[in-house]
């Protein structure tokens, strides 16, 4: 081992830092889902069946399924194993029993041969004596040594010595039949065992039973069938089918639909293909690992993701980390049937399974160390990283363990469901209402990762470590979930949160722990994706894992980044600031619209264009024009292709989807991916023979007259906005044009500085139209076009008079908050007379001219707790609609006086979308 790998083995905690492929910052709602596991207590049990005694359990409690051991260690606890386990029998023993041989074989020593013959009985049996002897010294030693202060490292060390040489092992003939279940229990302590059952019963099956630098065939209690295979039928030797049965774990159902399931199978096996000798794999290999279980597991998501992503095949080393981490709760070796399982385990994720004898058949092996796997980026657009994502998390739970069959170091599994039935009982497991509180202080370390969180995410920097009761009551008093038991899962390094829980009058009496008997990381993991709530910490990779799966099972009500609104109320936070968008129904948008895209667009497909360099409008019509292209493209059955060069890509770069690392490949694809889109070359465009043009103009203009499915209208887009926002720019990189970009939240940034994710705030965005009276002109008239369809007032959304801002400001309490004024800069008299007004004035805010720029004003605009516009501006209406999109409220454009002479709205925040309102600019 070299120095740097025993320096990376000796990381603290607070070294592993919190990461994942797409961070908060990159605008996902279930992005930075993160670092950690809880305390588990696992139990193994080994039969014997020489004698039909039982032998003595062992049970120990450790921190996770993968701690770090010590290589220097360790060699020397292997050298002691390898002395105190090797052959009896040197030089000088061979010699005597060739003497011995040579006698027996020589026909004239009839005598001779029948008295040797005799004293080798008597010398092999010696030898027997001897070796059985020196091994019940060895298994004495060993079961001293792990009852020490270094068991759990000893032991680990020892099962990673057994699954270096598994896949050397004989391997039972196929066709064992697995019998009917037998409990543990059943077995008395002094039962005999009629070793002549096997012969007459197929109820019986054989089974290895790995032990320290041993491998003994034994009878094995008879297993019972999985359960859960059920979801799957084996078809061929190269395909697997699945039947269609909904998705459940625990009895538990997942709200998948079966055949959208088939379709993700179908898509991602269709690209699964037999690998070659020179072909490109990413190889896991060695037993070095970089954190706990929930980093293991998003190590081998990340692994499979990057190779999709680079055409590679994953290669696991059978001795590698990952092996056991995924045998010990799904894929268990059934039959040991060890072909069989490493088939299973290659049709399933797509990868292949690999001894040291066969790595060198194979030329082109990437090498990745685990913590570069952990930290690994996906460049993949949101939607399909996370289909991928979901597809593999899927994987695993329809082949979750139930306690039938051996983890790749030959130990009996545990069983998923042990939690939920330690405490609900086989009868409850399925119909349960409950709730589960994961309780993770990450070593100490975990103030420093939760901070790092909430820099990025805008969730609070404690409560997801403190698990206050009024935290904890914040989100489950809404939905019931008071009156439900409410699971504690904890790591069990801050006893006081439990004390505080528990001492609750309201929760106290709901709060269940798992049974020490059912307590296991498997078992826990299983309790917190299959319940009713999941509160987590977003800084855990445990927690984030659970979170994962329950998004790719199709559960919703996962809490994790949560903040403190103005009025002092939890809600859950998006992109540093407030939003309020369901999970779930943003993931049922992301799978209808990503269904309806093509996976290949053929030369023959129908084509809606944009090319030229000639835009229509300033950014806001832009920005609309290109969802108007996306629209048109839909209801009309083509698909929007952007030739290079054209006006589009500047504007959407310049604020979403730069370019990084100077990889135009990489971001094209994502381009394509992310909009369901096809980016052309002016000399790839002549192949394409179904193409309608339109110019910037017509684009932008089209929308129609009716409002029949304005539904639909505002689903479709809402999903193209979000899908911007998931990909806004932060400096790094450069737009189409290969400029430097710019960061979307400097305006954000500059005003309020760290107390930008919870500062409440105002804009008003002046437009007034005054660069050339022609446009002053046109901007009344279209204001007054809205204002006849809308009923708005046709000039105080222009002139913004302090009167009507305060009509609105006031009756929110926001006159005692910031306000920000962003405006074109036309029309002096608007900041003059805001500046003025002794309520508006001491509260208004310009941005700085060096934050100052179109980008950071969208974004101190969407952002805002309210947000007052003008809807003759499509650049007030894009913020209005992403506003929407974003689920914000608040948002003030359509406003007339009543008969009265007060100020009230006259038309809800979805008119912004409207075709009849809004015409060409909806």
């Amino acid at each position: 081992m070299s120095s740097s790998q025993r320096r990376r083995q000796r990381q603290s905690p607070q070294e592993h830092q919190y990461a994942d492929d797409i961070t908060v910052g990159s605008q996902s709602v279930i992005s930075a889902l993160t670092a950690g596991t809880s305390s588990s207590v696992s139990t193994f049990t080994t039969y014997s069946t020489a004698n039909g005694r039982r032998r003595n359990q062992r049970r120990f409690r450790r921190d996770d399924d993968m701690s770090t051991i010590n290589d220097d260690d360790d060699e020397d606890i292997r050298s002691r194993y390898t002395s105190a386990s090797s052959g009896v029998g040197d030089d000088d023993d061979m010699t005597i029993i060739s003497r011995f041989t040579t006698t027996i074989t020589n026909p004239n020593n009839t005598q001779e041969k029948n008295i040797i013959l005799t004293a080798l009985i008597l010398f092999i049996g010696c030898i027997l004596i001897i070796k059985s002897s020196m091994q019940l010294q060895h298994d004495d030693y060993n079961n001293n040594y792990y009852n020490g202060g270094s068991s759990a490292l000893s032991l680990i060390k020892q099962e990673e010595l057994i699954s270096r040489n598994a896949h050397n092992l004989v391997y039972l003939p196929p066709g064992m039949i697995r019998g009917q279940h037998r409990q543990q229990g059943d077995i008395a302590e002094d039962e005999e065992i009629d070793i002549n059952e096997e012969k007459k019963d197929n109820d019986r099956n054989l089974q290895w039973i790995y032990e320290p630098q041993t491998v003994e065939l034994r009878e094995q209690h008879p297993l019972i069938p999985r359960p859960n295979l059920d979801h799957f039928k084996i078809e061929s030797q190269t395909s697997t089918v699945y039947d269609k049965s909904p998705l459940s774990v625990c009895g538990r159902p997942a709200a998948n639909v079966p055949e959208q399931d088939q379709k993700l199978i179908t898509k991602f096996q269709s690209n699964c293909h037999p690998v070659g000798p020179d072909d490109p794999i990413l190889l896991i290999e060695g037993v070095e690992t970089f954190g706990r279980t929930g980093n293991n597991l998003i190590e081998f998501l990340h692994a499979l993701e990057k190779a999709q992503n680079e055409g590679m095949t994953v290669g696991i080393m059978i001795d590698s980390w990952v092996v056991p981490v995924i045998t010990s709760m799904w894929m268990a070796i059934q039959d040991n049937d060890m072909d069989g399982w490493k088939q299973h385990m290659e049709r399933t994720f797509c990868i292949k399974m690999l001894s040291r004898d066969e790595l060198s058949n194979y030329t082109n092996i990437v090498h990745m160390e685990t913590r570069d796997l952990f930290m690994y980026k996906t460049r993949q657009s949101l939607p399909e990283y996370i289909e991928f994502q979901t597809f593999h998390i899927r994987n695993l739970f329809r082949n979750y363990n139930t306690g039938v069959g051996v983890d790749i170091r030959h130990r009996n599994v545990n069983d998923m469901c042990a939690g939920i039935n330690g405490l609900f009982g086989p009868n409850g497991q399925s119909s349960q209402i409950y709730s589960v509180i994961h309780s993770r202080n990450l070593e100490g370390a975990g103030h420093e990762l939760l901070a790092r969180v909430a820099t990025n995410s805008g969730c609070d920097p404690e409560a997801a470590l403190n698990m206050e009761p009024e935290y904890i009551k914040a989100i489950l008093e809404p939905i019931g979930m008071l009156s439900h038991p409410i699971v504690f899962l904890t790591d069990h390094q801050r006893p006081e949160i439990l004390k505080r829980l528990l001492a609750d009058r309201d929760i106290g009496p709901m709060i269940h722990l798992v049974p020490d008997d059912a307590s296991w990381v498997g078992g826990d993991i299983t309790l917190g994706i299959m319940a009713n709530a999941f509160i987590g910490n977003p800084a855990s990779t445990f927690s984030g894992f659970i979170a994962k799966s329950r998004l790719a099972l199709g559960l919703d009500k996962s809490y994790l980044f949560r903040a403190k609104n103005e009025n002092g109320q939890w809600e859950d936070v998006f992109c540093g600031r407030m939003a309020a968008i369901s999970p779930q129904q943003e993931q049922q948008s992301i799978n209808k619209y990503t269904r309806e895209c093509p996976s290949e667009i053929e030369f023959d497909h129908p084509i809606f264009l944009i090319e030229g360099q000639d835009p229509f409008g300033r950014t806001g019509n832009k920005l609309l024009g290109f969802l108007h292209a996306l629209e048109k493209a839909r209801k009309s059955g083509r698909i929007v292709g952007i030739v290079m060069n054209s006006w589009v890509l500047p504007v959407i770069t310049t604020f979403f989807m730069s370019i990084q690392d100077a990889d135009v490949q990489e971001w094209k694809q994502q381009m394509e991916k992310t909009f369901c889109i096809k980016l052309l070359t002016e000399e790839e465009l002549p192949n394409y023979t179904d193409v309608v043009r339109k110019d910037a103009k017509d684009i932008f203009i089209y929308t129609g007259d009716s409002d029949e499915d304005i539904e639909e209208y505002i689903e479709f887009q809402t999903f193209h906005i979000r899908n911007l926002f998931r990909h806004y720019n932060t400096g790094e990189g450069v737009s189409s044009q290969n400029k430097k970009v710019r960061d979307m939240c400097i305006s954000l940034d500059e005003i309020f500085g760290n107390d930008k994710r919870s500062q409440v705030y105002s804009v008003i965005h002046s437009r007034s139209f005054n660069s050339r009276p022609l446009e002053r002109k046109s901007g009344m008239d279209q204001l007054g076009r809205i204002s006849s369809r809308s009923g708005c007032d046709p000039v105080a959304a222009l002139d913004m008079q302090p009167e009507y801002v305060k009509s609105i400001l006031q009756p929110l309490g926001m006159l005692n908050y910031p306000i920000i004024l962003i405006s074109d800069g036309q029309d002096l008299s608007v900041a003059e007379r805001l500046m003025n007004d002794p309520e508006i004035g001491p509260m208004l805010r310009l941005v700085p001219n060096r934050a100052k720029w179109v980008g950071g004003d969208i974004t101190l605009a969407i952002m805002s707790t309210v947000f007052i516009g003008n809807p003759a501006s499509t650049f007030s209406g894009f913020c209005a609609k992403s506003r929407l999109a974003l689920g914000l409220d608040n948002t003030f454009m359509f406003r007339a006086r009543d008969k009265n002479g007060e100020w009230h709205t006259i038309c809800e925040a979805n008119c912004v979308f409207s075709k009849r309102i809004m015409r060409s600019m909806a």
